[in-house]
């Protein structure tokens, strides 16, 4: 018999047949589930979250008594943990099929994520702790030696919300905007359904920009609350998509 008939019992894969990793089995479910918890958490932290009167006295006062504030901002920061879970997975597995441009997006909404949801933890943590903590100094002082604690608990609060505005924009804003460019999936929404979440995500950055420029006031308070509900309406359908992707 001639040696060059005989065939090799496997036939590694040539340059043509890369080797993927295959998704574990329920990946997509989990992930799905992710973001619905995600947002409905986000949602019942926004509506206990106590608001502001403006009043930087009365405000830490009402601070330093709250219990429902350190839970709200619990919340919160638990949602954007759950936010990044079920988000950056799905960024990085529609990677490899996706055209150069949408592969491109979805990267910059990885990073965007990760980055703009450890600042949005991170600012939990200020809003939940390091807020009250210092408003109950503030209470704490008689009032003809309270202005030094007045003046650090102003300071939290202005690094409070200058971590706020930029997750804002990342998280609320820029990511939308990019997965509704380049998310696609066997169940992904419609175009109507991704240009309304690019749409959100655009009107919100902007509303948060413009607050932080020149300040905010009913109707700029009104768009931003708009937006960010529309932005977490688009996580919930992502995450209907992932639950019902037939890969599991």
């Amino acid at each position: 018999m001639n040696d060059s008939t005989v065939q090799p019992a496997v036939t590694p894969p040539g340059p043509r047949e890369p080797l993927t990793a295959t998704p574990a089995p329920g990946g997509h479910r989990i992930r799905g589930w992710s973001l619905i918890g995600s947002a409905a958490l986000a949602v019942a932290g926004n509506v206990l979250h106590p608001r502001s009167t403006g009043d930087g006295v009365e405000d830490y006062r009402m601070i330093a008594g709250s219990v429902v504030w350190p839970v709200a901002t619990l919340l919160i920061g638990i949602a954007l943990a759950g936010l990044v879970i079920g988000l950056v997975p799905i960024c990085r597995s529609g990677r490899g099929p996706a055209a150069a441009g949408r592969a491109a997006a979805l990267d910059a909404a990885g990073w965007a994520l990760v980055v703009g949801g450890t600042i949005g933890v991170a600012q939990q943590g200020v809003d939940g702790i390091g807020l009250p903590r210092q408003a109950a100094s503030f209470v704490a002082v008689e009032p003809e030696w309270n202005a030094f604690p007045y003046w650090s608990a102003d300071a939290v609060a202005a690094i409070n919300s200058s971590l706020a505005v930029i997750w804002y924009v990342l998280v609320l804003g820029v990511v939308p905007v990019l997965l509704a460019v380049a998310y696609r999936g066997p169940r992904a929404p419609g175009r109507v359904l991704r240009a309304a979440a690019a749409g959100a995500g655009i009107l919100t950055a902007a509303t948060v920009v413009v607050i932080t420029v020149g300040g905010g006031n009913g109707v700029t308070d009104a768009l931003f609350l708009a937006g960010s509900l529309l932005v977490t309406g688009w996580f919930v359908v992502l995450g209907v998509a992932e639950v019902r992707d037939p890969r599991g």
